[in-house]
């Protein structure tokens, strides 16, 4: 579904942009009109021609619930620098709520980007749209893209829990292949560790950003497989997926044990293991972290809960945002892309702080709109954006994925 670039920008007033053929912001391009069947890419022109409609038994008039697209629909601006939505299972796991179609996916990306008005002021990330509608392809994987596999690693390449975003980018580029477009994946399988993941040039490129649905925290898996009678279990590296501090009690499947020691990817339990268990069994503390699942999605397109704020925060890294120039990069041993909590504009608040505190952004109860979010973006301007000390630092008001643009915007280092 490649695409050829269109250099035409618009500034920064919403004013200046001209309108599409269907009266809406052409979201920073001047006077485009829909590709006709012999400039569409093929897989497009002998696709779906039309957006879906609501679905069965609701109102003709939802803006979020939409009847599923397994394809890339014609873009409301082709060409255009945007970010188009993938929500993608693994082969062996099908949600009992599906994100796509009940208009979670839509409502989250709707709120998030309301926010990032606000706090901008006017412009907005730019999103793939068919009519006017929130663009969601679904993507079911195929064998050997299991939900275990994909978290584990254990026969996929790259190996190891931390590279979910790398397994599923590998996959899903075969596919979907726009060189203007970032891909949001909301991923609805397991992942260890973490809720996202995304690219960060220029040490990772990459053109998907993922948010895992199904992650978990202090948990790791059997590498090696347990026959019932074993006291010691060989599991992925317990550093890289923190556990807490031995003795405590934790699940493996469907049994309880009590982790007694834990000595490099070695852990010895208190008993005797009442049944086998397999290589990728999963083992979590008792006590740990909310699961990933256990977040709400925004419920009208305007409250902010975790995965609104985690959605543009995972957008934001493959832009390269936070540059290593930035005044209040945090440094090692947080990820790198990070403000750190000592920064003076907003501390633990802003949208792009990682550290040991918990994070300002997601409250609770959640902010039911953007003028009541305590989240904020970068409000001094020292860091990321509209970033006004000359440190050279990458800059979110000079992206080709705002909308509207600003003359001269720049695309990710490395695209």
């Amino acid at each position: 579904m490649i695409r050829v670039a269109a250099a035409v920008v618009c500034g920064w007033a919403a004013a200046a942009c001209t309108p599409n053929q269907n009266g809406d912001d052409a979201g920073g391009l001047a006077d485009m009109s829909a590709p006709s069947d012999e400039s569409a890419p093929a897989d497009q022109a002998t696709a779906i021609q039309v957006c879906p409609g609501v679905p069965a038994g609701q109102p003709t008039n939802d803006p979020w619930q939409r009847e599923r697209s397994t394809v890339d629909l014609v873009d409301d601006v082709p060409g255009a620098f945007q970010v188009h939505v993938l929500y993608v299972e693994p082969s062996d796991r099908t949600a009992t709520t599906p994100l796509d179609t009940n208009g979670s996916l839509r409502r989250s990306v709707t709120a998030f980007n309301a926010w990032l008005v606000d706090r901008t002021g006017g412009p907005k990330l730019r999103f793939d749209t068919c009519k006017g509608t929130i663009d969601v392809t679904y993507v079911k994987l195929p064998s050997p893209f299991t939900e275990r596999e994909l978290a584990d690693g254990t026969t996929l390449s790259p190996n190891g829990p931390p590279f979910v975003r790398e397994r599923l980018e590998a996959e899903l580029s075969k596919t979907f292949t726009d060189p203007n477009k970032l891909y949001l994946v909301y991923y609805d399988g397991l992942a260890f560790g973490r809720c996202g993941g995304a690219a960060y040039p220029p040490t990772v490129h990459g053109h998907f950003t993922g948010q895992y649905i199904g992650g978990i925290f202090a948990a790791t898996f059997l590498t090696a497989s347990a026959s019932a009678g074993a006291q010691q279990l060989v599991v992925a590296d317990p550093t890289q997926l923190p556990l807490p501090a031995a003795p405590f009690s934790a699940t493996l499947g469907s049994e309880t044990v009590s982790v007694q020691t834990v000595q490099n990817n070695v852990l010895t339990i208190a008993a005797p293991l009442a049944t086998s268990h397999a290589v990728g069994d999963v083992l979590q503390a008792a006590t740990h972290p909310p699961d990933c699942r256990s977040n709400a999605f925004s419920v009208d397109g305007a409250q902010l809960n975790y995965w609104e704020y985690s959605g543009v925060h995972e957008c934001m890294h493959p832009l390269g945002i936070v540059d290593a120039r930035a005044q209040d990069f945090a440094p090692a041993p947080v990820a790198p892309g990070h403000l750190s909590a000592s920064n003076p504009g907003a501390g633990v608040a802003d949208l792009m702080y990682q550290g040991t505190s918990p994070w300002g952004c997601p409250t609770f109860p959640s902010a039911a709109n953007a003028a009541a979010s305590p989240c904020e973006l970068d409000p001094l301007h020292r860091n990321y954006f509209m970033v006004a000390n000359g440190s050279g630092a990458i800059d979110l008001a000079n992206s080709v994925f705002l909308d509207p643009s600003r003359a001269g915007a720049l695309p990710p280092p490395g695209w």
